[in-house]
Order: C-alpha cells, then sequence, then structure tokens
C-alpha cells in the first residue's frame, strides 16, 4: 500500500515537474538571447573571448577559460591624427612596433590637409574642400611606411570627411576613420611583415586607436615566414614545439580525441631482389647427334647446323621416291633464343623443309603434303639460299628438323640452320618484398616516416623536398650487371589510429548520440544505449513523458526603421551630397520585435514600418535588383 501511495504521488508530481524544467529552459533561453542576442554582443562575449584570452561567462554568469587559439601581444600599431579648422585631417602620426621586441617603435608622420580616407590609402584637397585632390596609397619603401601618389582608380572605398561633405563629420566619425587608417597601413606592411594579423583595437580618446596584434605563433615562431626559404627547417621546429605544453600542436597531441582514439605505430620495409643468370649456347641450344647431322661454330653465341651430307647423287629413287633426312633440337630456354634462321637447302631434285609438322620450305611449292604429287621429279641440282627467320616455332622443348627430298634417279639433298643465343649477364627475376603492403591499404593509416635507399623523402608527414638521385646499381650473382630502379628499399613508418577506447566519456557520447538520433518528440518515445562494466551493450526501448507543447506563434513579427547615414560618401568628382536632391541619405534595418508587437529602438532611429507578420519578400527583391542594375552603371557623374 505505501509503495503504491508513493507510486501514486510521482505520478501526480510528473506535470509540475515538466511545467518547472520547462520554465528553467525558458529563463536559460532569456538569459542567451540578453547575453548574446545581437551581432555585437556576440563578438564582445564570444568571438573576442576565444581569442583575446579573457574569461567567459555562461547564461548564470560563471566564468571559464575558453582560449581556443593565441592571445594577443603588445601594441602593434597606434594611429593619432589632429583636425584642422575645416575638419580635415591636418597631421597623422603613425607609431609601428619592430619586429625586435627590443628595439623602440618607429614613429613616422604625414602632414595634410587629407579630405577623404579609402581602405588603402587617403586622398589629399585643397583645405576644407574637394577639390585639387591627389590621391595617395598606403606603401613601404627603403625609409619605412610612406604615401605614395597613384590614380584615383587605385584607391576604393573612399569617403569625405571635411567640412565641404557637412558638418563635424571627422570628429562624429572618428572611430571609423582610425580603424579604416589603420586596417590599410596593416595591409601595406604585411609586405615586409606577413605575420602580423589584427586581433583588436582600442580607442583611448577621440582622436587615436591601438591596434592589437596576434601572437602567429601559438607559443612557437612568431615569424613563419622564414620557412618559405628554408622548408626543411619546419621539421626541426614541428619536434620542438610539439614539447612545449602551452603550443597549440601539443594542446591537440594531448586532447580528449587524441585519446578517444589512441595512435600506434608501425615499421615496415620494401626490399627489391633480383636474380641475375648468363646463358651458354650449349645451355640453351643442344642437337641430338646423329650419322648425317654436324655442328660447327658461326660466331659468338651462334650454332650451325647441317642435317644430310654434302656430295652428290648418293641416292638412287625411281618414280619420285622419297629420301629423308632430320635431326632433334632441344631448346631449353626460349627467351634467350635471338634467331632461328633456315641459312639454305641443297637438293636434287625435289625438297620439303619441316619444323615438327609444320612446312616451311617446299620445292614445288604446292608440294604440302607426306607424298610428293607434284609435276616431274627429274632435274638438275638446286641450291637455295633462304635465310627464312623461324624463331616463333621454337618454343622451349624438343622439336625436329626434317628434309624429305623426291628424285626419279641419282640425287642428294642436306640443309643449313643456324641458331643466335644471348649469352649476356640478364635479370632472369625480379621480386618486390611488400612489407607494408598492409598498412597501406589501411585507410586508418598514413605514411609518417619514409626514407628510400637512405635518403629521407617523409619525415613527420610531410615531404622532405629531397630528390632521390637514380644511379645504376652494380648486382652480382651468376654475373654482374648495373641495373636503374626506382627503389631498392624503403623503410617506412606508419601511424595508424586504432579504434575507439571504450572508456565512460565515449561511452556517454555514444549513449547521447543514440537517444537524440531515436527520440520522438511526439510520443517520447527512444532507444537507449547502455554499456556495461563487463564491455556489453543493451538497446532497450524506453518513453518518458512530455508536457503539452507551447503554442508557436504564427510568424515572428518584424519591424522596419531607419536613421540617417553618418558622413558623406567620396567620389573622384567630390562628394555625393551635390548630386543628391532628395533629402538625407539612410541607413534602413529589419529588427525582430519584442514581446507586445514592441519595435527595439536603438538612438537616432525611428519606425518606417510598425510590427507586422507581412511579407518583405518583394521589397528585398527589388532591392536586390537595384544593386545589380548599379553594378551595370556605377559612374554616377553629372554631364
Amino acid at each position: 500500500m505505501r509503495s503504491a501511495l508513493v507510486g501514486l504521488l510521482m505520478l501526480l508530481s510528473l506535470p509540475a515537474l515538466a511545467d518547472e524544467a520547462r520554465d528553467r529552459g525558458n529563463a536559460a533561453a532569456q538569459g542567451v538571447r540578453a547575453r548574446l542576442g545581437t551581432p555585437e554582443a556576440l563578438q564582445s562575449q564570444a568571438g573576442t573571448l576565444l581569442f583575446g584570452g579573457a574569461a567567459m561567462q555562461t547564461a548564470d554568469g560563471e566564468s571559464f577559460s575558453a582560449d581556443i587559439g593565441c592571445g594577443t601581444t603588445a601594441q602593434f600599431l597606434s594611429v593619432s591624427l589632429l583636425p584642422n579648422g575645416t575638419g580635415d585631417i591636418d597631421r597623422l602620426t603613425v607609431q609601428v612596433a619592430s619586429s625586435d621586441t627590443s628595439a623602440p617603435p618607429v614613429v613616422t608622420e604625414f602632414a595634410g590637409p587629407f579630405a577623404a580616407v579609402c581602405h588603402n590609402g587617403l586622398v589629399r584637397c585643397d583645405a576644407g574642400t574637394t577639390t585639387n585632390c591627389t590621391h595617395e596609397r598606403w606603401t613601404v619603401d627603403v625609409t619605412g611606411l610612406a604615401l605614395e601618389p597613384v590614380p584615383v582608380t587605385d584607391l576604393g572605398a573612399c569617403y569625405c570627411v571635411n567640412a565641404s561633405c557637412g558638418a563635424h563629420l571627422l570628429l562624429n566619425n572618428s572611430a571609423k576613420v582610425l580603424d579604416d587608417i589603420g586596417v590599410g597601413i596593416t595591409n601595406a606592411l604585411h609586405v615586409v611583415r606577413p605575420d602580423v594579423v589584427l586581433a583588436r583595437g582600442e580607442q583611448p580618446d577621440a582622436f587615436s586607436r591601438v591596434f592589437f596584434a596576434r601572437d602567429t605563433g601559438c607559443g612557437g615562431s612568431v615569424h613563419p615566414e622564414q620557412f618559405a626559404a628554408d622548408p626543411g627547417a619546419l621539421v626541426s621546429a614541428g619536434q620542438a614545439i610539439a614539447n612545449q605544453p602551452d603550443s597549440a600542436y601539443h594542446r591537440v597531441l594531448t586532447s580528449d580525441v587524441a585519446r578517444d582514439r589512441p595512435m600506434s605505430q608501425h615499421a615496415c620495409v620494401q626490399q627489391r631482389s633480383v636474380t641475375l643468370d648468363i646463358a651458354r649456347l650449349s645451355d640453351v641450344v643442344r642437337v641430338t647427334p646423329g650419322p648425317d647431322v654436324s655442328t660447327s661454330s658461326c660466331g659468338p653465341g651462334c650454332l650451325q647446323v647441317q642435317v644430310g651430307r654434302t656430295g652428290n647423287d648418293y641416292w638412287h629413287g625411281h618414280g619420285c621416291e622419297v629420301f629423308e633426312e632430320h635431326a632433334e633440337i632441344t631448346i631449353a630456354n626460349a627467351a634467350r633464343l635471338t634467331s632461328a634462321v633456315l641459312v639454305s637447302a641443297s637438293y636434287d631434285n625435289r625438297t620439303q623443309v619441316r619444323v615438327d609438322e609444320a612446312v616451311v620450305y617446299s620445292n614445288p611449292a604446292s608440294w604440302t603434303s607426306d607424298a610428293y604429287a607434284g609435276p616431274d621429279c627429274n632435274g638438275g641440282g638446286t641450291h637455295s639460299t633462304l635465310g627464312q627467320d623461324h624463331t616463333a616455332l621454337f618454343t622451349d622443348g624438343t622439336h625436329v628438323l626434317r628434309m624429305r627430298t623426291a628424285l626419279s634417279d641419282d640425287g642428294e639433298g642436306w640443309m643449313v640452320w643456324q641458331f643466335r643465343v644471348d649469352e649476356s649477364c640478364a635479370v632472369a627475376a625480379e621480386h618486390v618484398d611488400d612489407g607494408c603492403a598492409s598498412f597501406a591499404t589501411n585507410p586508418d593509416c598514413t605514411v609518417w616516416d619514409e626514407i628510400v635507399d637512405g635518403v629521407p623523402s617523409i619525415r613527420e608527414g610531410e615531404p622532405t623536398g629531397t630528390t632521390l638521385t637514380l644511379t645504376p646499381r652494380e648486382i652480382g650473382g651468376a654475373c654482374t650487371t648495373s641495373i636503374t630502379r626506382d627503389a631498392w628499399q624503403t623503410q617506412r613508418t606508419y601511424r595508424c589510429m586504432g579504434a575507439p577506447r571504450r572508456d565512460a566519456v565515449l561511452g556517454a557520447r555514444e549513449r547521447a548520440d543514440r537517444i537524440h538520433a531515436t527520440f520522438d518528440p511526439a510520443t517520447g518515445q527512444f532507444t537507449d544505449h547502455i554499456t556495461a562494466a563487463d564491455g556489453s551493450v543493451s538497446t532497450p526501448s524506453l518513453a518518458i513523458g512530455l508536457p503539452p507543447p507551447d503554442s508557436v506563434p504564427a510568424c515572428t513579427p518584424t519591424c522596419k526603421t531607419r536613421r540617417p547615414r553618418p558622413g558623406v560618401t567620396m567620389l573622384p568628382t567630390g562628394p555625393t551630397s551635390a548630386l543628391n536632391d532628395s533629402g538625407p541619405a539612410w541607413d534602413f534595418t529589419y529588427r525582430t520585435c519584442e514581446p507586445a508587437d514592441t519595435c527595439p529602438l536603438e538612438p537616432g532611429e525611428e519606425i518606417v514600418s510598425a510590427c507586422d507578420c507581412g511579407s518583405t519578400f518583394l521589397e528585398a527583391a527589388a532591392v536586390m535588383q537595384g544593386i545589380r542594375m548599379l553594378q551595370e552603371d556605377t559612374s554616377c557623374e553629372p554631364e
């Protein structure tokens, strides 16, 4: 009874618990929105803190370190300006920190008057006017930072700041003016200081701004450009920085992700082996002795074989009787046989020459069968110099050379063959023992180090840039010769990612991933993923009670605001105010309405369109079309 009562109380409390969780969630969402709900707040409360080294705060105000990059260094650049009575920049003072931290900063002054500021330079005009102007771009020469005269087309995004374009423009927009000048100077300095990356800026007063550069070395080298001329130095620099606890490299190596998937190293070797062979004539071509078979040398690697007796009328036949001479030739290594030539045939009266059963020569040509069935076989003796190459017929094995002569009275017959053999030292077999095959085909393995014939080609995963010079290698064995190959021995070290470790953190991740992937918000059902201590996994189907969903408005009300645009845009012909006869220029903004359909306004803004759910698609399309047409005609100069 007691347990039933407890269960009933728990069931009754579920809606209250759900409402409480929903209220806490809404409160947390409102806190995050209040802290990070605008682009400016997101930049200051999150983006800047990820690299600036300052502490980040949670929605309830708890501080924690969120630095994922390098902190900022000391001051890199300072820009100060002095205005004159006509609103021009009368004097500009630039202070640049030296790359040598022990050296004092370099101070350069530029005398005005400057009537306009561009993203990469300044426009110098007569004081208080936009006439008699020269256009100057930031550059770096042998003396340091300078302004060089350039055509107006070499400057961009220029805007007027003096009194001819409006009252107090320089004072009201000093933050933008100083920031644009600082960025333009930094871009010019990249020619000699490519390592500089601006991190943030501070404005101590109305006419000064200080810029801080990010430490691109992250605890290592602050001048990475030095490796452009010596790429090989990257390896030793990487090895050194990996052992520094404050370096990004060390943090990656010791991160949770690296620990979750352990890395293993494996050494292996690819070894090429070559077997040489030298062939002798007697080993390749062997002739079986016979009563009418004779052999003689016809030069180096050449054997001449005569089948039949040299003479005259030593046969006596009747009615085209056929007499035959033959010899057996054994080929032991046909790859070494370079030629097998039927040199000549001497006979009286008709003859047929065969290699095995193939007829390679006959007179008359129609004699291709065993029995002679040609014309009269009487006649005089014939000596035919043939020079026919029949190498393709002499494969490995034993072959029979036959000469068949038909005659009706007295006659004779013999033929001469020549066999030539390559007796040089040559490769008989070649094999690469690849001990790296299993790692090369494993997608989780990469080459970490590689040495080819004693020359390092890859070190710590990066090519060394060295090129292996292919030189002949002298190989011995049955004979000696020089052979060139791409590689004889390749030593490699592979790094292979292991299977994820079965630890508590990983188990929690897998469980969370499974629940999120299978959760049905309509029914509250999901599939759990529970890993027991022994490593076994169970996946029970569960469900939770859900509170009714909150009502969602049909749309998000928006409003449209405007405020006067500060400053006057500067064109080559002067300020654009002279061309605008429709009143001041406006900056328009679309904002998400607050509760009770209240349009949030910033100082100087006024409402153009009140909060409603109307679509602004047509208006946006018209603006985009206007921008497209403006690109086609960017010159608005009066005729």
